[in-house]
C-alpha cells in the first residue's frame, strides 16, 4: 500500500540504493480513512453502465485544431514478423474493496487484487483485518473475500488473493493495539474512536509494541493452507475465479507497518524461511494458481533487507552476510534452489511494487514543474540513461533489472508489477504517465500488472486505461500482439495487431505541451494487406468527456498510414487491413 519516504536523507556511496530515510525504515502514509466496517455494507452489482456522456463515436474534435507538426516519429511493422504477446492481467486494479467503485467494473480492468497492508492480517474465519499503522491499529469487520470474488466473477475480472505470511491475523472486529487508557496520551487518536491511539507518544517517539495478541491470533502455515484449501474447493464449484495467491504484502516495511505483531526487523533468513513454510502450503493446497511474491514496496526493498534499513544501507550486514547479493536475486536463487530440491514449483510470479520518488509527483498536484517530473519519472520503468529524481539518486531501469534478475537466477518466472502508480489522476499528466506504463509493461512483457487503487471515474487515469481497452465505448481495445514501439525524447509509438493481422492499433503519446507530432507508421511484408480503414480517438485536456473520434483523422497509403498527434495527448489509431 502506498508510500512516500521521508525526504531528509543520509546518503553515501553505495552499490545499490543511495539513501537512507533518517530514523530507519521508510513506512507508509496511505489510509486517511478507516477501511469499510461492515460486511454488510456491499452487495455484489451486476456491471454498471456507462453515464451518459457525449458519444466519441460521434463527437468531433476539429473544434481543437492540432498544430502543424514540428517532428516525425516513424514505426515499422513487419506482417511477417512474429509479434510479442501482451498479457490482457496487465491492465488490472490493486485495490477496490467496500461500496465498488463504478468505473471498475467499465474500464476495461481485466483483474482485481486483494491486497494492501491490512491483507497480511486478514482472518477468513472471521471477515476481518488489523488496519495497523495504516489506521490506529485497529481491527475492522470488512466485505469479506467471499463478496470480493463474487463481484469479479460477475463482471468477468480474475481476482489475485493476498495470503498472509506474516504469522498474525486479526481476532476479532473490535480490538486495538495501543488504548488510551492502556498507554496514555498519544500523539494522535481516531476521531471515532478515542481511546484508539496512533502507537506514538505526545513527543512522536514509538511506544513499545504491546503482545501480539492483544489484537491477533498465530496465523502458521497450517492455518493459511486450510483457508487456501477451501478457496480451492470454492473455485472448483465455480464460485471464485483466483488465479493468483500473492505471498503477503510488503515485507520489507512489516516493522513498522505491523510493528504491533512484528517489530523485528525481517532479514534475508527469516523472509526465506517464511516463503518456503507459507508457499509450500499454498501450493499443496492448491497447485493450480499462480503464486508472486516477495511483493515488495520499493528500491531499497529490492536490494536490501529491513534489517540492512534498520542498521543503514551503507553498513547492510545482513546483505554481507548473504554474499553481499541484492536480496531480489538472492530470493530468486533460493527459491529455485528450494524447487530442484522438493521437485516443487514454488514461483511462478516476481512481485515488486513501484512508486515515484521525486517530490509532488505521488500526488495529485499538477504544477508545471511537477507535471515534467511526472512524466520523466516513468522513465525509471526502463531508460538505462536515466538517474533518478529524488533521493534515490540512482539508475532503476526496474523493468530490465527484474529481466535480468529472474535470467540470471529463476529463468522461466514471469514478472509481476503488484502496484503501481505516477500520480495526477486529475491531471493531463497523469493519462499520459498512466498510458507510457501501460505501454511499457506490454513492451517488457510482464505477465500481471496492478494500477494502485482504482482511477477515480472519468479521471484522466481512468481514459488512460480506456486507451487500451474500451476507446470507442464499444469495446474496441489495444490488441493482444506487440508489434512495433518507436520514441523519441518527448514521442510514444506502441502498435498492437490482432492474430489476423487485420486490425492494427496504435496507441500514440505526446509528452510535448505545445508541439504536435506527426506519427508514420510503416508496413512491409503484408501479402497484399492494406489499410482500408481508420479510426482516430484523442484524449486531451484531461477532459472528462473522454476519447474523442476525430474527422478524417488519417491519412492512408497501401504501405503506410499517418496521423498527427496533438500536443500533450493520448491518441487512438486504428486501422483496418484488407484486400486492395
Amino acid at each position: 500500500m502506498r508510500k512516500t519516504v521521508v525526504v531528509s536523507m543520509v546518503c553515501g556511496a553505495i552499490l545499490v540504493a543511495a539513501c537512507r530515510p533518517r530514523g530507519g525504515n521508510p513506512v507508509s502514509q496511505e489510509a486517511a480513512s478507516p477501511v469499510p466496517s461492515s460486511p454488510e455494507k456491499l452487495t455484489s452489482a451486476a456491471p454498471i453502465p456507462t453515464p451518459k456522456l457525449p458519444s466519441s463515436a460521434s463527437a468531433s474534435a476539429s473544434a481543437q485544431p492540432i498544430p502543424r507538426p514540428s517532428r516525425t516519429l516513424s514505426a515499422a511493422i513487419d506482417c511477417k514478423k512474429p509479434g510479442k504477446a501482451i498479457s490482457d492481467h496487465v491492465y488490472g486494479i490493486a485495490w477496490d474493496l467496500g461500496d465498488p467503485a463504478p468505473q471498475s467494473f467499465r474500464m476495461g480492468a481485466t483483474s482485481r487484487r486483494w491486497g494492501g497492508n491490512a491483507s497480511s492480517r486478514y482472518n477468513m474465519d472471521i471477515g476481518a483485518w488489523n488496519s495497523a499503522h495504516d489506521w490506529y491499529w485497529e481491527n475492522h469487520g470488512i466485505t469479506t473475500h467471499d463478496t470480493f470474488f463474487k463481484q469479479n466473477r460477475e463482471n468477468q475480472l480474475t481476482s489475485a488473493f493476498t495470503v498472509p505470511m506474516l504469522g498474525w491475523v486479526a481476532k476479532d472486529k473490535t480490538s486495538y493495539s495501543f488504548p488510551v487508557a492502556k498507554h496514555g496520551a498519544q500523539k494522535k487518536v481516531d476521531p471515532q474512536k478515542p481511546d484508539a491511539g496512533n502507537g506514538e507518544g505526545p513527543d512522536g517517539k514509538p511506544l513499545p509494541s504491546p503482545p501480539p495478541e492483544t489484537t491477533s491470533v498465530a496465523a502458521p502455515p497450517e492455518l493459511v493452507a486450510k483457508w487456501v484449501t477451501a478457496l480451492k474447493a470454492s473455485r472448483e464449484a465455480g464460485q471464485n475465479d483466483v488465479g493468483i495467491y500473492i505471498l503477503d504484502n510488503e515485507p520489507a516495511l512489516w516493522n513498522s507497518t505491523h510493528r504491533d505483531v512484528h517489530p523485528d526487523a525481517l532479514g534475508y533468513d527469516e523472509l526465506m524461511d517464511r516463503t518456503f513454510k507459507y508457499g509450500d502450503a499454498v501450493r499443496n493446497a492448491d497447485p493450480k494458481p499462480r503464486i508472486a511474491g516477495p511483493a515488495e514496496w520499493g528500491w531499497p526493498g529490492y536490494s536490501f533487507s529491513a534489517k540492512d534499513a534498520v542498521a543503514g544501507f551503507q553498513v547492510k550486514p545482513d546483505r554481507l552476510a548473504h554474499g553481499d547479493v541484492p536480496l531480489s536475486a538472492y530470493y530468486l536463487k533460493k527459491i529455485r534452489e528450494h524447487e530442484k530440491k522438493t521437485g516443487k514449483k514454488l514461483l511462478d510470479l516476481f512481485d515488486l511494487h513501484v512508486y515515484p520518488q521525486g517530490e509532488g509527483v505521488f500526488s495529485d498536484k499538477a504544477e508545471p514543474a511537477v507535471q515534467a517530473l511526472r512524466l520523466r519519472q516513468t522513465r525509471g520503468l526502463w531508460d538505462p540513461s536515466y538517474k533518478d529524481e529524488s533521493w534515490i539518486r540512482d539508475t532503476v531501469m526496474l523493468l530490465p533489472r527484474m529481466q535480468k534478475w529472474v535470467t540470471e537466477n529463476a529463468p522461466g518466472v514471469g514478472l509481476m508489477i503488484g502496484e503501481w502508480n505516477f500520480g495526477g489522476e486529475l491531471d493531463q499528466s497523469g493519462a499520459l504517465a498512466a498510458a507510457e506504463t501501460l505501454g511499457k509493461l506490454g513492451e517488457y512483457g510482464v505477465a500481471v500488472a496492478y494500477y494502485w487503487r482504482v482511477p477515480k471515474d472519468l479521471s484522466s487515469v481512468y481514459w488512460a486505461f480506456r486507451a487500451f481497452r474500451n476507446y470507442d465505448d464499444h469495446g474496441a481495445r489495444f490488441q493482444d500482439e506487440l508489434v512495433a514501439v518507436a520514441h523519441d525524447e518527448s514521442s510514444r509509438i506502441y502498435v498492437s495487431r490482432d492474430p489476423s493481422g487485420k486490425k492494427l492499433v496504435a496507441v500514440l503519446i505526446n509528452f510535448s505541451t505545445d508541439a504536435a507530432f506527426g506519427a508514420d507508421l510503416a508496413f512491409t511484408g503484408c501479402d497484399g494487406l492494406v489499410p482500408k480503414s481508420a479510426r482516430v480517438f484523442d484524449y486531451r485536456n484531461a477532459s472528462r468527456t473522454g476519447l474523442v473520434q476525430r474527422e478524417n483523422g488519417a491519412t492512408t497509403r497501401p504501405t503506410s498510414a499517418h496521423t498527427d498527434v496533438p500536443p500533450y495527448s493520448v491518441t487512438v489509431l486504428e486501422l483496418g487491413m484488407g484486400a486492395p
